[in-house]
């Protein structure tokens, strides 16, 4: 069926299809804006969810890529990815019709639960695109400029994502005081909308090159299939099985709290939806920023190094969650909540590139279906898992409180000095970052061509942020002031490497 398709396209074709996937990336970037995230957290609680339901929601995008592997037989039988991911991606996306609908039964808890069959609908047949995309992708994307154009496509996605997000924000916060403090009825506009940009994305898929599928990457035995074959082969790749041990334990540590943060801050610090969206699109714009730097630190050095360097940053990030409620809620944790959002999106938008382009370039290019596929069936599984696990222990920790004090009495004063003070959704933060941090452990077992130590990295991008401060300063006094603590970080660099 793949005759059609060229074995290999012209420069002028390959230029075509990335522009093209830009602009359908900002139109299915349009549709995840608007329905998925804070929003469908919004609206799960407007129809009653508890703790476990929501843990289930943030785990069911996570678990449909199970269905990756009957995918890879898909793929391989019919070899014609384009229309693979077209057809599976317009029935699936059909489903936000489905959740907008839901919100008019007038129970809410048949209405969850219709959302819930909707959303899951949707992550399924979103795996079978997925599959057949990565593989796409993979064939399309040269090589030596794959980082610098996803970082370039994250970026244009991350700006759409932020002014929808930000505008749909206010449209809830305006549509519930008009209607007495109800949202749900906002929330279905909201998937009508999103289901809009979703049809315009699935016909912008239509209309990308497509390079002809290589030689089939399934054995054939008798006539049949070798599945098992091929999804050993993944695993026997030493250096590859160990990225993938890498990727669950991070994926299982991050997704312990990250699908949680939207539900603390609106039912635990009891924050305005408007305050949480405007936090949430504040990191994608900072992501969206640091996506460039990140990419081309990918090309120059090793994505293994970054991964590194973003990981660490993340995990303390997280730790710094616990302190949102230290002891209560107070005039700092709006200050605290806005730094941990823009450290966040430094660090994920270098955890998100690196870790979608080491998987691709430990890929045999000849394999990339099959391996792509297990490498994101492994991971998801484990992030799936995660979610789960918070949101069914979310209630027994709900009234538990780990505290440590230091207690001076005196003759004439009483003294008590509060150190930690963890109750709720902050034993899950600790818990992610120790388990984050032994991820990373496991990331120093994995070998890839370039790696380069650390501190390199960190150097160059402290003489770039230099350079960035010298353009800005047009005053001698001012230069020097900005640039005095800048070169004292640099000089600690060189100090530590000597």
């Amino acid at each position: 069926m793949t005759e059609k398709y060229p074995e290999r396209l012209t420069y002028e074709e390959t230029q075509s299809g990335l522009n093209r996937v830009i602009i359908e990336g900002m139109a299915s970037q349009s549709m995840e804006s608007l329905t998925k995230g804070v929003f469908l957290v919004g609206l799960a609680l407007q129809l009653g969810a508890s703790n476990f339901v929501v843990g289930l929601l943030g785990a069911i995008p996570f678990l449909s890529n199970l269905f990756q592997i009957p995918a890879i037989l898909l793929v391989e039988k019919y070899r014609d990815r384009r229309n693979i991911v077209a057809a599976c991606s317009f029935v699936g996306r059909m489903f936000l019709l489905v959740v907008a609908l839901a919100t008019l039964i007038p129970d809410k808890q048949i209405a969850l639960t219709v959302v819930i069959f909707a959303v899951a609908m949707r992550y399924c047949f979103g795996a079978l695109a997925n599959c057949a995309w990565n593989s796409w992708m993979r064939d399309l994307v040269p090589k030596v400029i794959l980082g610098q154009f996803y970082s370039r496509r994250m970026s244009v996605t991350t700006i759409v994502a932020a002014v929808l997000g930000l505008s749909a924000g206010f449209f809830l916060d305006w549509w519930r005081h008009g209607h007495n403090g109800v949202s749900v009825q906002g929330y279905s506009l909201l998937y009508v909308l999103g289901f809009v940009a979703a049809m315009i994305s699935s016909l912008l898929i239509l209309t990308i090159p497509h390079p002809r599928l290589r030689e089939p990457e399934i054995k054939i035995y008798s006539g049949k299939f070798s599945f098992r074959h091929m999804i050993k082969e993944p695993l026997k790749n030493e250096n590859f099985r160990k990225l993938i041990f890498f990727l669950m334990s991070w994926n299982f540590a991050i997704n312990l709290a990250a699908p949680f943060f939207t539900v603390y801050m609106l039912k635990t610090l009891q924050y305005d939806m408007i305050f949480v969206v405007a936090l949430t699109l504040m990191s994608q714009l900072v992501n969206a920023f640091s996506l460039r730097m990140w990419g081309s630190k990918t090309d120059k050095y090793s994505n293994k190094t970054v991964l590194r360097i973003c990981g660490t940053l993340f995990v303390f990030c997280i730790f710094g969650w616990t302190f949102a409620t230290y002891p209560d809620k107070r005039e700092y944790t709006t200050i605290l909540l806005i730094v941990l959002h823009i450290l966040m999106g430094i660090a994920l938008s270098g955890v998100s590139l690196s870790t979608a382009n080491i998987a691709m370039k430990l890929t045999p290019s000849a394999k990339a279906t099959s391996y792509l596929a297990i490498n994101t069936v492994m991971t998801s599984l484990a992030a799936g898992i995660a979610p789960l696990f918070g949101g069914f222990f979310a209630d027994y920790f709900e009234d538990k409180v780990l505290s440590m004090d230091f207690h001076w009495h005196g003759a004439t004063q009483d003294i008590l000095i509060s150190t930690m003070n963890i109750k709720e959704w902050g034993f899950f933060f600790l818990l992610a970052f120790i388990l984050g941090l032994y991820s990373l452990r496991r990331l120093a077992l994995v070998e890839e061509e370039g790696e380069v130590k650390e501190h390199v990295v960190i150097r160059e991008i402290m003489m770039d942020t230099g350079r960035i401060l010298k353009s800005l300063s047009t005053v001698d006094g001012l230069r020097d002031l900005t640039m005095a603590p800048m070169a004292m970080m640099v000089n600690l660099v060189k100090r530590k490497a000597k």
